[in-house]
């Protein structure tokens, strides 16, 4: 798996138009943003909260993004430390704000 797929971002723009495509990034930037700032704290939330980023960041494109949240949730699920758990939640957003520069980058080009 690579890090970031463009090709993923060219394919659901043409699927969804470019507009709406933008629209759904700025929707989850906003939402990805919002939850690092104030992440829950009820463990079974916050397992599920990793899990939809994963997913939804494979639309994106953000493919190591999507791998890292798939491994926090497994960590999660293993019974991980609170102290570990606040660590995968700091990188996680680190991860996070490297790659939205890819997106955003793709979306200046194609306007």
């Amino acid at each position: 798996m690579n890090d970031f797929s463009k090709q993923r971002l060219e394919e659901y723009s043409k699927a969804l138009g470019l507009q709406k495509f933008q629209e759904l990034w700025k929707n989850f930037e906003a939402e990805t943003d919002n939850f690092f700032e104030n992440p829950v704290s009820e463990i079974q939330s916050l397992r599920l909260k990793f899990h939809s980023l994963r997913s939804d960041a494979l639309v994106f494109g953000l493919e190591k993004f999507s791998k890292y949240c798939g491994e926090t949730e497994e960590a999660i699920l293993s019974g991980v430390k609170a102290e570990k758990l606040e660590y995968k939640i700091k990188e996680a957003q680190t991860i996070f704000n490297h790659q939205r520069k890819q997106v955003s980058a793709y979306f200046e080009e194609s306007n």
